[in-house]
């Protein structure tokens, strides 16, 4: 008999599924506490990575969640994309 997996490990597998059918670069970990956070697979500047908190409205995360399903990229993808384009416009 199969367990239906219920809260957070239910969604863990659910993102892991939908991020390996996208073809997304980055990769769900689980730390020694069992939190999940997003791990980049692209390498960076002196293989170091600082991690980033951000705190958003629940509209702008509705708001980010819709576009991340729309374009099967991960919301930790599309902020990048962001940051990127913040930093281009910056420096002409």
């Amino acid at each position: 008999m199969t367990t239906k997996r219920t809260g957070l490990a239910a969604r863990n597998s659910s993102i892991q599924a939908a991020m390996a059918a996208s073809g997304d670069q980055t990769s769900q970990t689980s730390g020694s506490n069992g939190s999940v956070k997003e791990a980049s697979l692209a390498p960076s500047e002196g293989g170091k990575v600082v991690g980033l908190s951000v705190r958003l409205t629940p509209d702008l995360h509705d708001a980010l969640r819709r576009i991340s399903y729309e374009e099967r990229k991960s919301i930790h993808t599309l902020l990048l994309e962001g940051v990127d384009h913040v930093i281009g416009t910056r420096k002409r």
